[in-house]
């Protein structure tokens, strides 16, 4: 069902859960609500190159970003996308 999805392009924005930055990637995880209806995800998983490390570090908890990534996998529960970047418009 989610295969026709899989690297589609999606505009996304979501409260900021974790910013955790690797040698090869930055990661960030939007932390889903508990109860959520079945239609939404508890938690999205977005994959940054590490160009945007800089920006991505002054990013904080709880702040709100908006950002286009290519959909890598979907899950029951969890969205992930990779190649993201933030949205500027």
């Amino acid at each position: 069902m989610a295969k026709p999805f899989l690297g589609k392009w999606m505009l996304l924005s979501g409260v900021v859960h974790n910013v955790q930055a690797t040698a090869l990637s930055v990661k960030v995880t939007f932390k889903g609500k508990i109860g959520a209806p079945a239609e939404e995800f508890s938690d999205v998983h977005m994959t940054f190159d590490p160009a945007w490390k800089d920006r991505l570090s002054i990013v904080t908890r709880g702040e709100v970003i908006t950002l286009v990534g290519k959909i890598a996998g979907i899950t029951q529960y969890n969205l992930f996308l990779e190649n993201c970047e933030l949205d500027g418009s």
